[in-house]
C-alpha cells in the first residue's frame, strides 16, 4: 500500500477506509432482520469495502430517480447501516442532505423541507406514514420496491468509474438544525471540509485503543452524533453497531452484545448510566460499597493505564451490563457534572469531554483524556481559535474591543477551519453572529493560562435577581448534580416577576427513595439539596423546590428546554411546591441512609487493595504514595501492570 494522503471530502474519507480497513465490519444492526437486502441490516456486518461500493450504488439509483447535483434531499430514517449508506449514497450523487428528527412529527418535517426547499425526502418503510402530505416527493428507502433493495441488486460502481462530479471541499454536504432549545431554530450548512477537519481533529486526540468498537446511541441528525458515526468512525475503523431502538432493553441488549469500546454520550444520559451502576453498588450491600470506597482512594495513586486497569479490573462485575470493555465515553452538548466526571475516572473509563455548536461542526474544544481535570471543557482542538470579550449585547460589540483579562469571565468567540460560513438564507441573523470571522457563541466561560476553557453556561440563561445579582443555572445545576435519589434537576426562577425566587425543579428517583427505606421525600430531598448547595454564593442557593413526575422538557438531544420549563412551572399542581427557605434547613426529618463504616473495617480494605497493588508492583506503597513516583513505576512497569491484571 503506497502513502495515504489526508482526506478532503466525505466521500475520499469512504475511499480511504475502504483502502486501510478492507473487509473489517464497519456496520451492523440489532433490528429485526425480515425484509432487509444490504449487509449490516442482515445476519453480515456492512464492511468498509463494502460501503464503498453500496455508498456508489446507492448514487446511481437516487440518479435515476431524478436528484441532481446540488440539489438538497431531505432524509427521514431511524438510525441504523441504511441511514449511512443513503447519506453516503447521496453525497455520491452530489446531493445535499438533510438530515431529519424522526421524532420531530409532520409539522417539523414540513417546515425543514419547505426551509431547505427540498423536492424529495428518503424515507424509511417506518417512517412512511410521516411523510404523508409532505410537499417532498417520498422515496422509499426499504422492502422489496426500496432503493436500497434495488441498490443491493445492482452493478458494482466505483468512486473511480462514477460518473458523477466529483465534490469540491467546499461543497455544501450537510444542513443540519440548531437543537433549538429557546424555541427558534436556524439551519447550519455544512461543508465537507468542516466536518473532514472536525473528524480529524478527534482522530488525533481520541485514545487509539478506544476507537475499535461502539454502540451508537445518538441521533445521526445531531452533529456529534453524525461525526462519531460517520467519517470518525471510518477513520478510526471502529465498528458501530446501531440498537434497534434508543430504549433501555434494547441498549442493554446491544451493549452486552457488542462489548464497545467507546461510547459517545450526552451529559444526561452518562449521568443515568452512572447513577444505574451506583444503584448496583448500593445493592450489593455494606461491605461492597465500602470496598467501592477503598478501591477509589487507592486508584486516585495510580496515574494513566495502569490505574485504569486496576479498576477495570475491580468493577468488572459492575462493568458487565456494559459490555466489560468500555475504555472511554465521548460527552458533549453541556458540561459533564464533576460527580458523574469522577464515577467514571474510578471505574477505569476514560472521559472525553468536547465544547461546541452544531455552528462549528461540533467540538471546538476537547479534554485531553490522558490528563483528566473535571469541570473544565479542555483545549482547543487543531485550527480552532478562542477569545473571551465582555458580554454586553450582539449590536455594542465590537471586533477591536479588547479580550478579557485572563481568568475573567466573557462570551466565548470562535473562528478556525470548523465554523459555518453563515445561516442558510438567513443574512441578519448572520451578520448579527459574526464579526470578522469571530462567531459568538451565545456561551459564557473563562480561560486559564494554559488556554484550558472553563465553561459558565449560556448568557441567555443567566437569571437576573431583583437585587441585580446574576445566577448562573448551569454552575448550580453542576452542584446540585450530587444529590442522591433524583433522576433530573433544573433550576429556574418561579413566582411573580415583581418578586421571583430561584426554585430548584427536581425528578426524585422514587426506586432509590424506596430501596433506603425513605419515607419523607419531601424533607430528606430538601436537606440533600441544602446540603449540596452549601458551597455556593448565598444568592446561589435555591429558597424553593419543586418536586415533579418528570421527565423535565428536552430536545431530542436531551438539551433541557427551559422555555418549556419555565411554562410548566405556571401550573400550580404541577408536582409538590416546597414554600421559601428550604436552603436554611438544618435539620434531616428521616434516618441516616448514608452507610458509614468503622474506620478499622475501612483501613482494613483499603489495606488489603493496597497489599495487591505491591503485590504487582514488587514494591511497597505507602498511604500517600504516587507509583509513578515513590514506587518507581515507570512506563514499562506500567504496562505489565495492565497485563498483569487484565
Amino acid at each position: 500500500m503506497g502513502p495515504v494522503s489526508a482526506p478532503r471530502t466525505l466521500l475520499e474519507v469512504v475511499l480511504l477506509a475502504a483502502r486501510l480497513h478492507g473487509d473489517r465490519p464497519a456496520y451492523s444492526w440489532a433490528g429485526r432482520r425480515e425484509g432487509r437486502a444490504i449487509p449490516g441490516e442482515t445476519s453480515d456486518p456492512l464492511s468498509f469495502a463494502g460501503l464503498e461500493l453500496l455508498a456508489g450504488k446507492v448514487a446511481g439509483v437516487f440518479d435515476s430517480a431524478g436528484i441532481k447535483t446540488g440539489e438538497p434531499v431531505a432524509l427521514l430514517c431511524e438510525n441504523r447501516p441504511g441511514w449511512v449508506a443513503a447519506c453516503l449514497g447521496l453525497l455520491r450523487r452530489g446531493a445535499v442532505v438533510i438530515p431529519l428528527d424522526p421524532l420531530a412529527g409532520p409539522d417539523g418535517h414540513a417546515a425543514r423541507i419547505e426551509r431547505t426547499k427540498a423536492r424529495f425526502l428518503a424515507v424509511c418503510e417506518s417512517l412512511l406514514p410521516a411523510a404523508e402530505g409532505l410537499r417532498a416527493e417520498a422515496l422509499l428507502l426499504d422492502g422489496p420496491t426500496g432503493l436500497l433493495s434495488a441498490a443491493a441488486g445492482s452493478g458494482v460502481e466505483t468512486a473511480e468509474g462514477s460518473p458523477f462530479r466529483t465534490p469540491d471541499p467546499c461543497d455544501t454536504a450537510l444542513i443540519l438544525f440548531t437543537s433549538g432549545t429557546g424555541g427558534r431554530e436556524r439551519a447550519v450548512p455544512l461543508t465537507h471540509a468542516h466536518l473532514v477537519a472536525e473528524a480529524m481533529a478527534f482522530r488525533d486526540v481520541l485514545p487509539r485503543s478506544a476507537t475499535r468498537r461502539t454502540v451508537n446511541l445518538l441521533p445521526l441528525h445531531h452533529v456529534l452524533g453524525f461525526n462519531l458515526a460517520v467519517p470518525l468512525a471510518l477513520l478510526s475503523g471502529t465498528h458501530t453497531l446501531f440498537p434497534e431502538r434508543i430504549r433501555r432493553e434494547e441498549i442493554l441488549q446491544a451493549l452486552a452484545a457488542h462489548r464497545p469500546t467507546v461510547l459517545g454520550l450526552v451529559p444526561s444520559a452518562a449521568f443515568r448510566l452512572a447513577t444505574g451502576i451506583g444503584t448496583g453498588i448500593a445493592a450489593r450491600g455494606a461491605a461492597f460499597e465500602t470496598a467501592v470506597g477503598a478501591v477509589r482512594r487507592v486508584r486516585r495513586l495510580v496515574p494513566g493505564a495502569a490505574g485504569d486497569a486496576c479498576a477495570r479490573a475491580f468493577f468488572a462485575p459492575l462493568r458487565r451490563p456494559l459490555g466489560g470493555r468500555l475504555r472511554a465515553i465521548v460527552s458533549s452538548g453541556a458540561a459533564l457534572d464533576e460527580p458523574t466526571f469522577r464515577f467514571f475516572l474510578d471505574l477505569g473509563v476514560r472521559v472525553v469531554e468536547a465544547y461546541g455548536l452544531t455552528e462549528t461542526t461540533g467540538g471546538v474544544t476537547v479534554t485531553d483524556p490522558r490528563r483528566p481535570r473535571p469541570g473544565t471543557a479542555g483545549r482547543p482542538v487543531r485550527g480552532m481559535e478562542i477569545a473571551i470579550r465582555p458580554f454586553l449585547d450582539h449590536s455594542r460589540w465590537h471586533p477591536s474591543d479588547s479580550e478579557a483579562a485572563p481568568a475573567t469571565e466573557g462570551e466565548i468567540l470562535v473562528r478556525g477551519p470548523m465554523v459555518m460560513g453563515g445561516y442558510l438564507d438567513d443574512p441578519v441573523e448572520t451578520a448579527r453572529c459574526f464579526r470578522d470571522g469571530w462567531l459568538r457563541t451565545g456561551d459564557l466561560g473563562r480561560l486559564e493560562p494554559d488556554g484550558t476553557l472553563v465553561l459558565a453556561g449560556r448568557a441567555s440563561d443567566r437569571i437576573v435577581l431583583p437585587s441585580g445579582l446574576k445566577v448562573s443555572p448551569d454552575k448550580v445545576e453542576r452542584a446540585l448534580a450530587r444529590v442522591p435519589a433524583v433522576l433530573e434537576i433544573a433550576v429556574c426562577v418561579e413566582g411573580p416577576r415583581e418578586a421571583p425566587a430561584l426554585c430548584a425543579v427536581a425528578v426524585p428517583d422514587r426506586d432509590a427513595l424506596a430501596r433506603q427505606g425513605i419515607l419523607d421525600a419531601a424533607g430528606f430531598l430538601s436537606f440533600e439539596i441544602a446540603r449540596a448547595a452549601a458551597n455556593l454564593a448565598t444568592h446561589e442557593r435555591p429558597v424553593r423546590i419543586r418536586l415533579v413526575p418528570g421527565p423535565l422538557p428536552r430536545t431530542t438531544t436531551l438539551k433541557l428546554r427551559r422555555d418549556l420549563l419555565a411554562v410548566r412551572l405556571q401550573d400550580p399542581e404541577w408536582g409538590l411546591s416546597l414554600g421559601g427557605g428550604m436552603g436554611r434547613r438544618a435539620t434531616r426529618s428521616v434516618g441516616s441512609t448514608s452507610r458509614c463504616p468503622s474506620p478499622q473495617a475501612d483501613e482494613g480494605i483499603e489495606a488489603a487493595v493496597q497489599a495487591a497493588f505491591e503485590e504487582i508492583c514488587g514494591v511497597p506503597l505507602s498511604a500517600d504514595a504516587s507509583l509513578s513516583l515513590d514506587a518507581g513505576l515507570d512506563s514499562m512497569a506500567r504496562l505489565e501492570l495492565l497485563d498483569a491484571i487484565e
